[in-house]
């Protein structure tokens, strides 16, 4: 995953010392805003296994964590137009959170189901939700290079990377579980106790294009759309159960974005403008996990110091965003 960083910083240093020269116009902007986020990220184990009389069995587990919540910060973008009149255009911004999510974390788990000693079915086997608290932050950076022109359009290369990073801790817990022996289900609920501490970071290097539309001297419209590899750190910490389980794993995405711009003045410089954003994340990405038993106070077949690797393992997510900006050109 190193190599898409370096051939994007590559592009930079080919790119930008290409076109300046004396008749090149270089201009800046400066935007603090707000935006809400929602979505969510599902993290999946979906594994089959050998119990100790050499039975096949299977078992899932699906946590939802919600991403809903609002998030400030700022970009700032360098904007170089040679006498060519094909712009290159740096945008980076940074944003982070400031409330915790609105939605419940949901634990989905499937089971096999033993009647008189035999496996007879695969089912759900408990359903819970789940308070949380969530301090996260957004790192991005784009690289547009425009390949065609038109008085009232254009249409430019993009190449780009995001890092994202989220800490969630999920407090409390309540819902069902299935209860073999009476065939029923047993409802529960243990508020105000920390049972998961979770923490992913998403590496997104991109490429792909972007389109501008001037309607007006005052207004433009952005839309873009890239194709993203993804990198996926994760690191969870079952507090109750005294278990962690990490992974590094790969996948693939897509980043769409669409913007509406006004300008309260027409001149180049010196000009206060308005932003209404829209972006979308999608994101997969599949592997193996490792878990590690550091003690064993909920699990006692398992020692402490167990450790298993190879688990299957899959993180998907899906965020839209939709956000006010404010901003000055220099």
């Amino acid at each position: 995953m190193k190599n898409p960083i370096f051939f994007l910083f590559l592009v930079i240093a080919v790119i930008i010392p290409s076109s300046l020269n004396a008749q090149t116009t270089v201009t800046y902007d400066f935007s603090p805003s707000i935006q809400y986020t929602t979505g969510k990220t599902e993290y999946i184990l979906d594994a089959f296994g050998l119990d100790s009389t050499g039975e096949l069995f299977h078992v899932k587990s699906q946590l939802e964590f919600p991403l809903d919540g609002i998030m400030t910060g700022a970009t700032f973008g360098l904007q170089i137009t040679p006498k060519s009149r094909k712009t290159i255009r740096l945008e980076a911004g940074v944003f982070i959170s400031v409330t915790d999510p609105t939605g419940k974390m949901i634990d989905h788990d499937w089971g096999d189901i033993w009647v008189n000693t035999r496996l007879d079915y695969f089912q759900k086997v408990s359903y819970t939700e789940s308070d949380v608290t969530m301090n996260a932050y957004l790192l991005t950076f784009d690289i547009t290079k425009q390949i065609w022109v038109s008085p009232a359009s254009d249409i430019s290369l993009l190449a780009g990377v995001q890092y994202q990073h989220i800490e969630q801790d999920i407090i409390g817990f309540a819902g069902w579980q299935f209860d073999p022996s009476g065939d029923s289900l047993v409802n529960f609920s243990v508020p105000d106790v920390q049972g998961i501490f979770y923490l992913v970071s998403y590496l997104l290097p991109h490429f792909g294009l972007q389109a501008n539309l001037v309607p007006s001297p005052n207004t433009a419209i952005r839309a873009k759309a890239a194709y993203s590899m993804v990198r996926v750190s994760d690191y969870d910490d079952h507090i109750l159960r005294t278990k962690e389980s990490y992974s590094t794993i790969n996948g693939n995405g897509f980043i769409g974005g669409l913007d509406f711009q006004y300008l309260f003045a027409q001149q180049r410089r010196n000009a206060w403008f308005m932003n209404i954003t829209a972006d979308f994340l999608y994101a997969t990405a599949s592997g193996a996990q490792t878990q590690h038993w550091y003690g064993d106070k909920d699990e006692p077949s398992v020692s402490q110091g167990t450790t298993q690797a190879g688990i299957p393992h899959e993180i998907n997510t899906t965020q839209l965003k939709v956000g006010l900006q404010l901003g000055y050109r220099f």
